[in-house]
């Protein structure tokens, strides 16, 4: 066993491996099964290092079994968390999820302090990769409370993971600091177990040394190497310790640009294992890498590319043709093989890795529960997403690699909105009472976890309970959802598709954007129309270019032609003119900042707006328009305005007592927790002239004014959904520093908990006076409104401020907007900021008396220009008729 550890240090992998089968063979005839069941499961970590799936497999079911038999809880955590990472990394979904739930169990049942160490460790490090950074902390803080109760061996042991993932985690938090502490204290911890001289400190340096460089401590970080330096060249033999160290020093030299010393040092690490093979050297192998990347950095694309693909026929070797290791090197090659100017090999590359990633994404989709999604869509996403940044820098606009790259592209776009949809859609349509029972405690414990979270370290026990039995509610759900062929259909979607289903006169703009090499954020548009064989892939303007021209104004300063003239059009809209044709129906996705752009308002030199020339429509992704949009003759509205926010409690137990309580709780919160809201005055004649206008029309109409305008009336009309839904009342949209000071938000960091509507009653809840009992509170976030049933209704109008806002991310808004879309809404028209009372009266009045006109035959994207351009003419103001938007 001893030997095994020398073994593996020289790369002797062969070697090690039958010097735990010889001790695993002895540990069994001597009958002492405690080592025998650490022999079979380090020959399993073996295989693994070396990319022997199966093999691992075996051993670790094989020591699993005995460790069950010898009834050690604590072995049996550890070989269970081993399997859990197996079964992650070989896309294995459903063994994956088995075993985590085998954590779970032991974890209830145990009161070993060993065991609940390994737990906590092994949750750190899964929040950690979902960026769920503060929830991570709290595991690595209940890590350490259970260390204190291990005995001091295993205490000081357990010391090494708990200083290298609070390390970790540090960085990953920007405190590098902090990080630099907790490294400092891994070396030290290391030498106190190992010695002084031991090899395993000297590669925990490596880490301290890039902390320094993120920390830009040039001083320190070459002092750090040059006391590395001495040991090794004092203290070692090994060859792999010594070029390691080769490898340690070049990448701070890299991390400092001087680049050709540290080439010289990648040079030094692999000549040093002249004789090894690369795969079965994890310094060699290293080092080839290292050196691909200055390479790159240098913009010497040959040499990188003869180094690296020596690096990927290593990592053939190594891991096999099939791995997701091997495929990730093809990606990177694809990058280094279109810098060099070869297309169509870094297509053909391209092409080979995406279909890989996006493959095994959908088998593992299907058996994800919600949050395991989330975490594979933002691990994909990283190759996914540098794909157009390439083509860009590459100099191509317009052949079959914008063709792939708009394919990764689409794919990304919205998944995770698509995906809660459908979970949903099969609740709804196919579930029985058990899976409705189940998917409403769900949403139940989903609202009281985020509560609790609010104070981590008070909750901690009842969180840790809880999130354990969300996790059990997440896969009986997940489970539901596999046995069903079709509700996967939205990962289908490719170029193609898109443009058969683009009429002769519209176009598609898909906008995305990156980071650039000097931090300078790019966007970029992908065109699309039925003429075209590719999509065409066109630069845009920078973020410093739009705030340089916004000069600290705010953004609706871009619709003002007296202060910018027309040169937020020339900026924004310019380069993409000549490429379509005036008068084209446009579908244009925005992101980034373009979400809180409405192109169709920029204006002209001539004095009038974008939107006279072209249509534009305004989408969640390009999958709207693959949708059928049903026609339906339903003539239903529902009105909500004049709200009363002030109610005594009386009054609201009073209204609520009219909506059945038993669909309700799952919305209810527990806690709440400035000046509360004013009655809209204008908002109550608002929704009459609308009624009227509607009336006129045939429509059947339901107006909720004053008290009558509760929450539990709006929640009632879940899976009963008017066709036209039209909602005059408060909106917000606050970060979580703004919220710190929001009684009823205090705490919460989600997007989807800090945006949301008012109804009647509601500062009783937003100010955080006492719950009065059976009664909802009057205010509902993003996240409730967003499990509602809204898929019968055609248009939602919000008319509240701020209805557009919310957290920009790679996924679209995370706001009101994703709310609705996710309710299945067809159309919502929202603000984009905050307009006064009176014009957005005025607004909404008009366009329902557009859309009722028989000219526009209930066109709504039609009425909407019509009545923006009418306020336009009366209020030239771009702060009162710009910011309302209509999104399809």
């Amino acid at each position: 066993m001893a030997q095994c550890s020398f073994d593996v240090l020289a790369g002797k992998f062969d070697v090690a491996y039958e010097h735990l089968r010889k001790a695993q063979k002895g540990y069994r005839d001597v009958g002492d099964i405690a080592f025998q069941i650490q022999a079979v499961e380090a020959m399993g970590t073996l295989n693994v290092a070396l990319g022997e799936w199966e093999k691992a497999n075996n051993h670790y079911k094989d020591a699993l079994q005995m460790a069950v038999e010898y009834k050690d809880d604590f072995v049996q955590a550890k070989i269970v968390v081993n399997l859990i990472s197996l079964y992650r990394t070989t896309g294995n979904i459903v063994g994956y999820n088995h075993y985590q739930k085998e954590l779970d169990s032991l974890y209830n049942v145990t009161n070993s302090a060993k065991l609940k160490t390994v737990y906590h460790l092994y949750w750190a490090k899964e929040y950690f990769a979902r960026n769920e950074l503060a929830m991570a902390e709290t595991q690595l803080q209940k890590c350490w409370n259970s260390m204190q109760d291990l005995s001091f061996s295993d205490h000081e042991q357990a010391k090494l993971d708990y200083y290298s993932n609070m390390m970790n985690l540090k960085q990953q938090q920007k405190e590098y600091k902090d990080a630099i502490r907790f490294a400092k204290s891994h070396i030290e911890q290391t030498k106190k177990l190992n010695g002084r001289s031991s090899d395993q400190q000297y590669l925990s340096y490596s880490n301290l040394c890039k902390l320094y460089a993120l920390n830009n401590d040039s001083t320190e970080a070459f002092a750090c190497l040059d006391s590395l330096e001495r040991g090794v060249g004092h203290s070692y033999q090994d060859k792999e310790v010594i070029a390691n160290f080769y490898n340690i020093k070049g990448c701070c030299y890299a991390d400092f640009k001087k680049y050709e010393t540290a080439i010289e040092y990648f040079n030094k690490a692999y000549n040093s294992l002249a004789g090894k093979r690369t795969e079965d050297s994890p310094s060699k192998f290293a080092s080839l890498l290292n050196k691909a990347e200055v390479y790159f950095v240098q913009k010497r694309y040959n040499d990188a590319f003869a180094t690296y693909s020596r690096y990927v026929r290593a990592c053939k070797n190594k891991y096999g043709d099939k791995s997701g290791s091997y495929y990730q090197t093809l990606f990177a090659l694809a990058n280094i093989e279109g810098a060099r100017g070869n297309i169509t090999e870094a297509d053909r590359l391209f092409r080979v890795s995406m279909n890989y990633f996006i493959g095994n994404l959908k088998q593992l989709w299907r058996y994800a529960t919600p949050s395991q999604r989330e975490l594979f869509w933002m691990e994909t996403l990283k190759n996914l997403s540098g794909m157009a940044s390439f083509a860009v820098k590459c100099g191509y606009d317009n052949n079959k690699l914008t063709e792939s790259c708009y394919n990764a592209l689409l794919f990304s776009k919205s998944l995770l909105l698509e995906s809660e949809k459908s979970v949903l859609d099969i609740v709804r349509n196919e579930g029985s009472e058990e899976d409705i029972s189940c998917y409403r405690n769900l949403l139940a414990l989903n609202n009281r976890l985020l509560a609790l979270k609010n104070n981590y370290e008070y909750n901690r026990n009842e969180i840790d309970s809880l999130t354990i039995y969300q996790r059990e509610l997440e896969q009986q759900l997940s489970s539901k959802c596999q046995g069903f062929k079709e509700y996967e259909a939205y990962l289908d979607i490719d170029y193609d598709m898109v443009k058969n289903h683009l009429t002769k006169n519209e176009v598609l703009m898909d906008f995305s954007y990156f980071q650039k090499e000097d931090t300078i954020h790019q966007y970029v548009v992908f065109i699309c129309d039925k003429e075209r064989e590719y999509p065409l892939l066109k630069q845009c303007f920078t973020q410093e270019q739009l705030d340089s021209l916004l000069g600290g104004m705010n953004s609706f300063s871009l619709y003002n032609y007296e202060l910018l003239k027309d040169k937020a059009t020339q900026l924004i809209w310019m380069p993409l003119k000549e490429s379509i044709p005036t008068g084209s129906t446009i579908y244009y996705i925005p992101s980034g900042v373009i979400h809180t752009i409405a192109l169709e308002a920029l204006p002209l030199a001539d004095g009038t707006t974008l939107g006279q020339h072209y249509n534009f429509v305004r989408l969640t992704s390009a999958r709207e328009i693959l949708k059928k949009k049903a026609k339906t003759n339903d003539k239903t509205a529902v009105l909500y305005g004049g709200l009363q926010y002030s109610l005594s409690p009386e009054k609201m137990k009073e209204e609520s007592k009219c909506y059945d309580k038993s669909d309700l709780a799952w919305v209810e919160r527990s806690e709440y927790g400035e000046k509360g809201f004013k009655d809209l005055s204008k908002t109550k004649e608002e929704v009459m002239n609308i009624g009227n206008t509607l009336k006129n029309s045939g429509y059947k109409i339901n107006t909720f004014i004053k008290s009558k305008g509760n929450a539990e009336s709006f929640i009632a009309l879940s899976g009963k959904a008017p066709s036209i839904l039209h909602i005059a009342t408060h909106g917000f949209y606050y970060t979580p520093i703004e919220a710190k000071d929001k009684n009823f938000l205090k705490g919460y960091t989600d997007a989807m908990s800090l945006s949301g509507l008012v109804f009647a009653g509601g500062n009783a809840a937003w100010l955080g006076k006492k719950k009065v009992d059976g009664v909802l509170g009057g205010v509902l976030t993003a996240k409730d409104i967003a499990n509602l049933d809204f898929r019968g209704t055609d248009l939602v109008v919000l008319s509240a401020c701020q209805t557009a806002q919310g957290k920009i991310t790679s996924e679209g808004v995370y706001g009101l907007q994703r709310a609705f879309k996710k309710a299945g809404v067809g159309t919502i028209v929202m603000s984009l900021w905050s307009v006064s009372d009176k014009t957005t009266s005025e607004f909404m009045t008009t366009f329902y008396e557009r859309l009722a006109d028989k000219n526009n035959a209930w066109n709504k994207r039609k009425a909407f220009e019509e009545a923006k351009e009418i306020i336009r003419k009366k209020h030239p103001d771009p702060y009162l008729w710009a910011a309302f938007v209509m999104l399809d």
